[in-house]
């Protein structure tokens, strides 16, 4: 294996060790105003609504990560099987980091809009 692609491998590797940890859609909401008798049941109600949708961009990112990194493998490697191989799990990691990372926005960003469907002073 190229020294390149393991020094790539191993970057990925730390920045997806860096990603994990709690969810920006678990964290708390930002209030213009004292919350309501009604927010934590409501807030818990657009959780549950939000978990059922799924947005599929994790997958797709892997997708797409993997396509992209096999053809950038294949062309930058000495040997075209594996830079293609190497390449297609270095892009499919990266892609499912993206998606997940767009997912998790996503969903912040549901949240947000059904409290204030419910009438709360959610801004972020």
């Amino acid at each position: 294996m190229p020294i390149k692609f393991r020094h790539t491998l191993a970057a990925i590797g730390l920045a997806q060790l860096a990603a994990c940890g709690p969810s920006p859609a678990d964290d708390p909401l930002h209030l213009t105003g004292p919350a309501n008798a009604f927010y934590a049941t409501d807030l818990a109600e657009c959780r549950t609504q939000v978990a059922k949708f799924d947005t599929k961009l994790v997958s797709k990112g892997a997708t797409s990560g993997a396509l992209i990194g096999a053809v950038a493998g294949a062309i930058d490697a000495d040997d075209e099987v594996e830079g293609a191989l190497v390449g297609a799990a270095i892009g499919a990691g990266l892609g499912a980091l993206e998606g997940e990372v767009d997912r998790q926005d996503n969903e912040r960003d549901m949240t947000v809009r059904c409290m204030q469907n419910k009438g709360h002073s959610v801004v972020g």
